[in-house]
């Protein structure tokens, strides 16, 4: 008898469940059973599924309503609630960015912000985005914009104060085609996002301009590795490998995806020698993350974005993080947190 692995997709539960992985690949459908291969069409029966939901219900005597579902669904989302807070000590009403080819200013307001100055040659960008500012450490902040009727996009900043140094990378879903929910997930070798780095100088109270660098891509993480620690009941662990200056590996040591693995597309950017930012977009799974490194304490935060489990539903997901170790390869390729 042939062994397959199923392969539990959490965020898309309602949707599919899951699919079957053989031979490296994804499972076909396969109406012959006794080839013992592929993916039974009855598996992927949503009216199925709905029946087998109901007689569930009536056998444990509980109707579990859409909330309880929807719960269980976002629990990936959920890895990061270990973000740093909210910060307010960005008291600055504005501050004014230069770039290689343009000046950008933001106006603050409580929750809303105004840009000008930015663009993305082909996309348009509104002036108008909310904001939410967190502190990394001292001086070092990382900024999310979000643009309620342009879902599509989302810009993220990383400021620092100390260096004077910032980075806007905007973040762009572009999908080939909308996903058909009654299929396995295609494999896929680009991700349906674009990612748009602009490296800027802090001109705001800054009277050293001439000796600022911008943050420039850097291949000091390549060849490193890192374990990340979420703060989920059970601790959910990744290790990441980062292995050129296009992509990484992961491996789920411990949490409700243990096991999993796989590539996803990585760029990195450099401010020092302890600020890093490092952004991503996997490909199984419609995410794009975006991080700011702090490794003098060994922490990440940042954000998740992107399209879970309905067509053009944008999700906007706070993330951070402990890094446990990078640039050493003598830590237990099996950690267990206790």
């Amino acid at each position: 008898m042939q062994h397959r692995l199923w392969h539990c997709v959490t965020l898309n539960s309602r949707i599919k469940g899951g699919i079957f992985l053989e031979h490296c690949s994804y499972s076909q459908i396969n109406e012959d059973t006794r080839q013992g291969t592929g993916v039974i069409p009855w598996v992927l029966d949503v009216a199925f599924g709905q029946k087998l939901w109901h007689l569930s219900e009536e056998m444990v005597n509980e109707t579990f309503t859409e909330y309880a579902k929807l719960k269980s669904e976002v629990s990936y989302g959920e890895l990061a609630h270990n973000r740093l807070p909210q910060s307010k000590k960005i008291s600055l009403t504005g501050i004014e960015f230069k770039t290689e080819n343009a000046v950008i200013e933001i106006f603050f307001d409580q929750k809303s912000c105004t840009i000008e100055g930015y663009h993305q040659q082909g996309i348009f960008i509104p002036k108008e985005a909310n904001y939410e500012a967190v502190e990394v450490r001292n001086n070092l902040f990382f900024v999310d914009l979000l643009f309620p009727e342009h879902t599509e996009i989302t810009l993220s900043i990383a400021l620092d104060f100390t260096t004077n140094k910032a980075l806007f990378i905007l973040t762009q879903y572009q999908p080939k085609s909308l996903p058909d929910h009654s299929k396995p997930i295609p494999l896929k070798l680009a991700s349906n996002y674009q990612q748009y780095f602009t490296p800027a100088i802090i001109l705001t109270g800054n009277h050293k301009v001439n000796e600022c660098r911008y943050p420039f891509i850097t291949s000091d993480l390549i060849g490193s590795r890192a374990l990340y620690c979420y703060s989920n009941l059970p601790p959910t662990v990744y290790e990441h490998i980062y292995i050129n200056s296009h992509w990484y590996c992961y491996n789920v040591i411990n949490g409700i995806r243990k096991g999993d693995g796989g590539c996803d597309q990585v760029s990195y950017y450099k401010f020092d020698d302890s600020t890093y930012v490092v952004t991503w977009r996997e490909l199984l799974i419609d995410l794009s993350f975006v991080f700011v490194y702090d490794l003098e304490n060994k922490t990440t935060t940042g954000k998740g974005w992107g399209n879970l489990s309905e067509v053009n539903k944008m999700i906007n997901i706070p993330a951070g993080a402990n890094i446990i170790s990078l640039n050493s390869l003598n830590y237990p390729l099996n950690y267990i947190p206790t």
